[in-house]
This record gives C-alpha cells, structure tokens and sequence, in this order.
C-alpha cells in the first residue's frame, strides 16, 4: 500500500470528512436536544467526541500529504496551531507531490478529470453544510444552557 496520498485525493477525502463532521454534527445536535434531560454539558462531550474522530482523520490524511511531498510527516503537528495551518493548508491541498519516488515510496497516479471535478463539487458542498452545522450546534446548546429544569 502506498503512504502517500496526492493533492486531489488529499482534497477529496478532507471535503467529505468536512461533510460527515456537518452532517454528524447537525444529527447528534438534533438527538442531544430530543433526549429530555440533556444539557449543554452533554452535548459539548458529544461534539468533542465527534470531532476528535474527525481531527485523527484528518492528521492522517494530512501526514499521508506530506509524505507525498517528501516532508517528514511529524510536521502536522503544525496544524494544532491555527495561524500556520492557514499557511500550510493550501499548500497541502494545491502543490503537486513529486512525481519520482521519494523516501515515502512510488508516487500516486494523478487524478482524473472526474476526481478533480468531484474534489471540487465536495469542496463547495462542505463550505454550505458546514455552517448550517455551526449554527445547529450553537442553537442547541444556547436551548440547552437556557432550559430550566424541572
């Protein structure tokens, strides 16, 4: 199995693990707040929970990228740290690997057209579900926060 993962694939599976998180986030909202003694406290444990699965995903796909750009993949640990992770982010997500095998192994296939195109489509679709997702999350929680207990 090759470690490297290029930059359409990279972005790609980041887009849909941005789509999943939304999507989980709005369905674990929407639970937390029917299950009738929930509270703010309950969702925020649900949420951390949800997006620590995203974030080791994530870093995963991440040191897979920079394998293929023949960096040592340690360097995402960067990415805890929110300013150089909007450096390096578009970095990640638009320079090529390079295209010899490096100390990380042979390099990906390119994508295709279709890859790209899909890469894209999931690109937009995450920027429009993530929001919702926020906004669901914050709601809940102000219901939950405000709720007097019986």
């Amino acid at each position: 199995m090759n470690t490297r993962l290029g930059a359409g694939r990279f972005i790609l599976w980041s887009a849909l693990g941005v789509v999943v998180w939304s999507v989980a986030v709005i369905v674990s909202c929407h639970l937390v707040q029917g299950h009738g003694g929930a509270n703010a406290r309950e969702l925020n444990w649900v949420i951390s929970a949800v997006s620590a699965v995203f974030a080791s995903v994530f870093y995963w796909l991440a040191s897979r990228r920079l394998k293929d750009l023949n960096t040592p993949p340690w360097l995402v640990k960067v990415l805890a740290f929110p300013l150089l992770a909007l450096i390096l982010l578009p970095y990640l997500a638009l320079v090529p690997g390079s295209q010899a095998e490096n100390a990380y192994g042979p390099p990906q296939q390119p994508p295709g057209f279709g890859l790209l195109f899909i890469a894209w489509i999931l690109i937009v679709v995450a920027l429009l579900v993530s929001y919702p997702a926020l906004v669901t999350y914050y709601e809940t929680r102000h219901v939950l926060m405000n709720a007097v207990a019986p």
